[in-house]
């Protein structure tokens, strides 16, 4: 049985062509393994490319290039095979999709708990 994650984000800059992202999480499946200090400071970045936001393959657009974490969370993890890149911001990108799918807007903060 999976204890959780944890995840938030927050909207740091956006232009024309870009979103950035500060985001940090936690796993609470690593049995006290987290990194110690405040798991929830952001000073990570997601950087995506607005023109993949209508796209519903998140890891095709990170391994294309049109979203890459500048920084990753020092608590990041991979899931599984079919997500290569740390959980957590996929996750949160996730979250900030789906809202720009609704909205049709960039969200200024997302947060999970599973």
């Amino acid at each position: 049985m999976s204890l959780g994650y944890t995840g938030i984000c927050k909207k740091e800059s956006e232009d024309d062509k870009t979103a950035v992202y500060t985001y940090a999480g936690e796993n609470w499946n690593d049995c006290g393994q987290s990194k110690s200090g405040d798991s929830h400071k952001q000073d990570r970045n997601m950087v995506v490319y607005k023109e993949c936001l209508n796209s519903e393959d998140i890891v095709k657009n990170f391994e294309n290039g049109r979203i890459f974490l500048e920084k990753k969370c020092k608590n990041a993890f991979i899931r599984c095979e079919e997500i290569p890149f740390d959980y957590i911001a996929y996750r949160l990108l996730r979250k900030v999709f789906d809202s720009y799918k609704k909205n049709g807007n960039l969200p200024d903060e997302e947060s999970f708990i599973l």
